[in-house]
């Protein structure tokens, strides 16, 4: 019976882990990335990058990102953000299960472990929020470095002709009339 409860809570947890891993492209260095905070995944809060309408894996995102000397230093830290993230709160949902279930089953220490393990959890949600600041501002940089910069050609304000017989002054490429 125990096996089976198991194997059922099991098998969708793979499947769907399997599932987002398979559907994600890979960064593709010069195309533009898109912060899509409207499309929600399952978990409240996850922002979706895409290129060219195409959904791109964080992991190989940063990664990408690290090459690029303008958001070098904010994909490093959203790396380090994320990990310690996802360390710190694996570590306190472990401890908030186990203490829990200690608790209930009557030993005092429990409380005290799932106590700490919501803080580490808690810790590690901030830690979460900061990356993803971070890993927003890397890819803004990168963005702007990717937009075209208009060259427009020089005006000189200062260049003054005037026409002889029709009346009228031409200064910086506006006529006046006189």
């Amino acid at each position: 019976m125990d096996r089976t409860i198991r194997a059922v809570i099991a098998v969708p947890m793979i499947a769907s882990l399997a599932a987002c891993a398979g559907n994600r492209a890979t960064f593709r260095a010069g195309v533009p990335v898109e912060i899509d905070k409207k499309s929600r995944g399952p978990v409240v809060g996850v922002v979706a990058y895409r290129q060219a309408g195409e959904p791109v894996d964080v992991a190989s995102l940063i990664a990408g990102l690290e090459n690029v000397d303008a958001s070098r230093g904010d994909a490093r830290a959203a790396r380090n953000y994320s990990w310690s993230a996802g360390l710190l709160a694996g570590l306190g949902g472990f401890g908030l299960g186990y203490g829990l279930v200690s608790g209930v089953a009557g030993h005092d220490s429990g409380w005290t472990v799932a106590t700490a393990g919501a803080g580490l959890a808690v810790i590690g949600l901030g830690l979460g929020y900061l990356g993803a600041k971070r890993l927003d501002r890397a890819v803004d940089a990168y963005n702007a470095q990717q937009r075209p910069t208009a060259s427009l050609p020089a005006i000189a304000p200062w260049a003054a002709t005037v026409d002889g017989g029709q009346g009228r002054c031409v200064v910086g490429g506006l006529a006046v009339r006189f």
